[in-house]
């Protein structure tokens, strides 16, 4: 049996919640009790680690991104290179996953993103190969995209997207099997469909409509198809829609608990991803790039290409 000894008395428990339980007899905080006898300091200002609960105050060596980066900007370049490969490693081995973490995965989990990690680490793909992941995407940084060609007639658009985006070809409403958008011609796109998201809309589908969404993907894979969720706010924006006043402040749902969803559904299908862009008008542009280029959703991370600007 695994004991929990109270750094204070020298109490045993069986369990961590007993314990934890304990220590109010002691009239301490879980912060301060893990501060005082577990002291776990930022790499950078040499601050406590700020307490939200024990797994985070044990996992996290800063208290914020800032802190991570200018510590990263300051620091020995090997020093940091070996810091980021822990950090991946630590990671693979908690969440058990078979393909290399996705630029919305990293960024939504505080980890560097993979235009980051490949400054310290070289080919982030390669990297991930190495230390026993299954290839899912290929590297962007040598591919060449085509930016005007529009080899399809028009874009197809579902009946129930009421206020369909514009775009530089017509569009045609049908009826979908599931996503908001494709093009005239599947094979052109490499059977790619596109679900069109406000952030609202965003939060929703993550929430009270996560079954029926995995029932669409699920739908989508059965037919060789490519699922792009298309959301028009950038990613930072996304993450913290916590703050916005248009989001409907009656709800408890939080961005750490729709974050995790996105994180579930990417380790899940395949044939999944998620996209942030800078609103409507981007998303035409984006939207009408990813059809002119056959499997791009299938063979790249599209955040990725949309945050070094090859989107």
């Amino acid at each position: 049996m695994v004991n929990f000894n109270c750094q204070i008395c020298s109490a045993p428990f069986d369990s961590e919640k007993k314990l934890h339980f304990h220590l109010k007899s002691h009239r301490i905080t879980l912060a301060n009790y893990y501060q005082n006898y577990y002291p776990r300091k930022d790499k950078l200002t040499g601050e406590f680690i700020q307490f939200k609960n024990k797994e985070q105050y044990f996992e996290s060596d800063f208290n914020n991104k800032n802190n991570f980066k200018k510590w990263a900007q300051t620091s020995d370049p090997k020093e940091v290179g070996e810091y980021c490969k822990n950090l991946i490693l630590k990671r693979k081995e908690k969440k058990k996953p078979i393909y290399p973490f996705s630029q919305v995965e990293l960024k939504s989990s505080g980890l560097p993103s993979i235009n980051f990690l490949e400054t310290v680490l070289g080919d982030y793909y390669k990297f991930c190969e190495d230390n026993g992941f299954e290839k899912k995407f290929l590297n962007p940084n040598d591919a060449i995209f085509c930016e005007n060609k529009k080899n399809y007639s028009f874009i197809k658009v579902d009946t129930r997207e009421q206020k369909p985006l514009e775009f530089s070809v017509p569009i045609e409403v049908g009826k979908l099997s599931f996503g908001d958008y494709c093009c005239s011609d599947l094979d052109i796109s490499g059977n790619v469909f596109i679900e069109r998201k406000s952030l609202a809309d965003f939060i929703g589908t993550l929430a009270k409509g996560y079954d029926r969404f995995c029932r669409e993907i699920e739908r989508a894979a059965e037919e060789d198809s490519q699922i792009v969720v298309l959301v028009e706010n950038i990613f930072s924006t996304s993450l913290h829609f916590n703050y916005l006043p248009y989001i409907n402040r009656n709800t408890k749902i939080n961005p750490d608990f729709i974050f995790h969803k996105v994180r579930s559904l990417v380790h899940i299908y395949k044939n999944v991803q998620f996209l942030f862009v800078d609103g409507r008008s981007e998303c035409s542009r984006v939207m009408e790039k990813i059809f002119s280029n056959k499997d791009i959703a299938k063979n790249y991370d599209l955040q990725l290409l949309y945050d070094i600007r090859k989107l």
